[in-house]
């Protein structure tokens, strides 16, 4: 099995790089977790959800800033990589966690950092 190294992760998997199709990433992502162990495959999707996460947090606090939607970034698809994230936990058996609901249903946009210093 390799050893994970963050130089290794950004280089594979640049922040906000939509470039690639849903499939083309989706088979990308597979292989590459095949060549680490279960809590390391873990480790990987869970950095994956937090980078799609603070994207989707930026793109809102650009909104709300401008007042607009000008220089929104891919929202859709960036959900749609957090799907991706949850079906290869289920296709490999990795704990689940369901990220996209709990962003859909319990995480109002753009209030990520409110949460985390419980200013509900």
């Amino acid at each position: 099995m390799k050893t994970l190294s963050f130089d290794l992760f950004i280089s594979l998997f640049p922040y906000s790089d939509m470039s690639e199709r849903e499939g083309v990433y989706s088979d990308r992502l597979e292989l590459f977790l095949h060549d680490y162990d279960r809590k390391t495959q873990a480790a990987i999707i869970d950095m994956l959800d937090i980078q799609w996460i603070s994207y989707l947090e930026q793109n809102e606090i650009i909104r709300k800033a401008t007042g607009n939607d000008d220089g929104i970034g891919n929202l859709d698809r960036a959900m749609n990589w957090i799907q991706i994230h949850n079906n290869m936990r289920h296709k490999l058996r990795l704990p689940s966690r369901d990220i996209r609901h709990s962003l859909f249903n319990r995480l109002k946009p753009g209030k990520l950092l409110d949460l985390i210093e419980d200013r509900q």
